[in-house]
């Protein structure tokens, strides 16, 4: 429980005995950590209940009003002790009648007021009164003839031979930000709550939330920063700016932005955490929106690299790097964090890893052309059976699993097509595509004429399609780089498994054919993939 006052305390808390302990302890840091931890466990082969004292505002903030100085807002310190397992939390207010006070008189006023106090446990340097005393001498010297109160001072806290304290960790907070960690116990943050910015973070294609920040909060140096950002207690990945804004309306006002990778959704009014992680670079002044828009997409792809290797989940593609492929890019989106994924992009048969060998290595598998059936008959199964080409490999302790994600996706939008009452359906290409779709059209008893140039009928699709109505489904598998000879009429529909492709979307003079590309596939493979690697 918190309390105001030591009367508070006293009348609210059972009576018995008491093992108390005073400090600011502003960050909570390892060394509060350590000072905690070890009167505790004295407390408990004491049979002693325990109590904090500590003080708001915090001394420093008394004689230096609205200063940047606090490690932990008070919230956070409160929540921080109590999740330390302190029973009793009592919060003085810091005014002036206390800071006038002599050690003596703040030792006889408040400390021994503590009901069944038995013991005092005090940190290396604590110190208290007007002039600053020696705690633990003059607590001695106050309780002689006082009945047996025991008063103990912990030795100090090294890390990498520093001594930890708030003042050094607040100047790493400026000079060393990942450092910091080492000291605290863990990474720096901020709260705030998110209030309507400027909106120009919209206008150049990076949203950001702005968050409210008390100004007694301490903030790292301007700059941009790689950051996680909790909400609703759950983390995402962000680059954090805390500037002037000098690009866009140079003020000294400072601003706390974030940029929030993957993330898409109206936070306003939301309590949020930002946690710093690593400086990506100080703040500067762009020549234009434009410039500052170009600087802000590298300062996220460092961010994303740098979450990328250390992410966990790693997934690899065996094949070829098709230049117009965004799979990285859907998983990361749908799971909305950075995804470690590597290219195989083998010579030969011989370069491709074995299943032992891929299995170590990643969580999932996907497999592109020519491969998709070089694995089939290397699985311990097939999910669903019978697949004649599989495109991604899922692991377990005893079994390598195989699966198709094109037919699982593809099928799902002929099913869409159906539902608008599609019964004829012109099939350009001949490859595992084009083979996987026939048999997902035999399976929905679709009509379908296929057109290739393996068939050597490709050059007469544009006759046969010529006024077709919107019962008719055309449906381009692999061919990137065709063009039907303009003009080219119809309502019927057209779907492309590519994308951007801006000739083949500017294929058609009339605008009542009606156009698909090839994103929606690939976010449902990206989706049937994630679940059958257990990753959704």
């Amino acid at each position: 429980m918190i309390f105001t006052s030591i009367e508070e305390f006293n009348d609210k808390t059972p009576a018995g005995h008491y093992g108390l302990i005073i400090g600011n302890f502003d960050g909570v840091h390892l060394g509060h950590r350590k000072l905690i931890e070890n009167f505790s466990k004295y407390c408990e082969e004491k049979k002693l209940k325990k109590v904090l004292i500590t003080f708001s505002p915090h001394p420093y903030l008394f004689f230096h009003k609205n200063e940047s100085f606090l490690i932990d807002s008070e919230k956070q310190k409160l929540q921080k002790l109590e999740e330390l397992g302190i029973d009793n939390i009592i919060q003085l207010n810091f005014n002036e009648d206390i800071q006038k006070l002599a050690a003596n008189d703040f030792i006889h006023d408040f400390i021994l007021q503590v009901k069944g106090l038995k013991l005092i446990y005090l940190g290396h340097d604590f110190r208290m009164g007007k002039g600053k005393n020696c705690a633990k001498r003059d607590l001695e010297e106050a309780i002689k003839k006082t009945a047996d109160i025991e008063v103990l001072e912990e030795a100090a806290c090294y890390v990498k031979k520093q001594l930890v304290s708030s003042s050094m960790i607040r100047k790493l907070i400026h000079d060393d930000i990942e450092s910091v960690p080492d000291y605290l116990g863990r990474r720096f943050s901020v709260i705030g709550k998110v209030v309507s910015g400027k909106k120009i973070g919209k206008t150049i294609k990076f949203p950001t939330i702005n968050l409210n920040v008390s100004t007694e909060q301490l903030l790292p140096d301007l700059g941009v920063y790689i950051t996680w950002v909790l909400i609703d207690g759950k983390q995402f990945e962000g680059i954090t700016n805390i500037g002037k804004n000098p690009t866009v309306d140079a003020t000294e006002q400072i601003s706390f932005e974030t940029h929030i990778l993957y993330f898409d959704q109206d936070i306003y009014g939301k309590e949020v955490e930002v946690r710093f992680i690593k400086k990506i670079r100080n703040e500067q002044k762009f020549e234009s929106l434009e410039v500052l828009s170009s600087q802000i997409s590298k300062d996220k792809t460092i961010a994303q690299e740098f979450f990328r290797k250390r992410n966990e989940i790693k997934l690899a593609l065996i094949g070829k790097n098709i230049a117009h492929s965004k799979s990285q890019q859907m998983y990361e989106k749908l799971l909305k964090r950075s995804v470690q994924y590597d290219l195989l992009d083998c010579e030969n048969e011989t370069k491709i890893p074995t299943l032992p060998q891929l299995k170590e290595s990643y969580q999932g598998v996907s497999i592109t052309s020519p491969y998709k059936k070089f694995f089939l008959k290397k699985v311990s199964s097939l999910e669903p059976s019978g697949l004649q080409a599989i495109n991604a490999l899922a692991f377990s302790e005893n079994n390598v699993v195989g699966t198709n994600t094109d037919m699982l996706a593809a099928r799902e939008i002929l099913k869409k097509y159906i539902d608008e009452e599609i019964t004829k359906v012109y099939l350009l290409g001949d490859g595992t595509m084009a083979e996987i779709l026939i048999l997902i059209l035999k399976e929905l008893d679709l009509s379908y004429q296929q057109f290739s140039r393996k068939k050597n009928n490709l050059s007469s699709i544009a006759m046969e399609l010529n006024n077709k109505k919107a019962d008719t489904l055309v449906i381009n598998t692999c061919t990137r780089d065709y063009c039907f000879t303009p003009p080219l009429h119809g309502t019927f529909k057209f779907w492309d498994l590519n994308y951007n492709l801006e000739h083949h979307q500017q294929l058609f003079f009339n605008s009542q054919i009606e156009y698909k590309d090839g994103l929606e596939m690939l976010k449902l493979q990206a989706k049937y993939a994630l679940s059958f690697w257990n990753l959704a």
